[in-house]
């Protein structure tokens, strides 16, 4: 008999399994702003400093400074705009009513563009992390029933229980 959660959305608590993958962009972002940074103490040296003792005035590393700088703002206002883009759409792909549902077979995921079926070989650990249960799929997919789309606690005792007697060891 299959183990069926209520309809559910998926809220902005509910993705707080995911932060680890937040921790990439975070790091290129760092990245940008540091290089932005050094291209900005760059030109603040090459227009004030280095310009300042210049006969001519706009020499070539004033030029080069300049072009450096803008080039910056130009690709970190693109950036930024494509990954405000990309989490709205993200966002976007979860708000929508679904229901999970578990078997011995696997798991399947229904909502409004279809229904989805993951066998549990597919399945690399199953876990409840607060009152959620998350299934961490080995191509790295979250499966994520938040405690509001269960029945009560017993149901995820039951949903762990099959899952550590179906979920297949690593490298089996």
């Amino acid at each position: 008999m299959p183990l069926t959660s209520l309809p559910y959305r998926h809220l902005a608590e509910d993705l707080r399994h995911t932060a680890s993958s937040q921790k990439s962009f975070s790091l290129l972002a760092g990245v940008f702003l540091a290089a932005g940074f050094a291209l900005a103490v760059g030109w603040f040296f090459a227009v004030f400093v280095a310009g300042a003792f210049s006969d001519e005035p706009r020499g070539p590393a004033l030029l080069a400074a300049e072009a450096g700088w803008a080039a910056f703002v130009v690709l970190m206002a693109i950036a930024l705009w494509f990954a405000d883009r990309s989490a709205k759409m993200s966002v976007a792909a979860f708000d929508v009513e679904q229901t999970l549902s578990f078997d011995d077979a696997g798991l399947r995921l229904v909502g409004p563009w279809g229904e989805s079926f993951t066998r549990w070989e597919g399945i690399a650990r199953a876990e409840r992390r607060g009152d959620d249960v998350v299934l961490v799929g080995r191509a790295g997919v979250l499966f994520i029933v938040p405690a509001r789309a269960v029945p009560d606690a017993s149901w995820r005792d039951e949903v762990l229980a099959l899952a550590a007697r179906r979920v297949a060891a690593p490298g089996a």
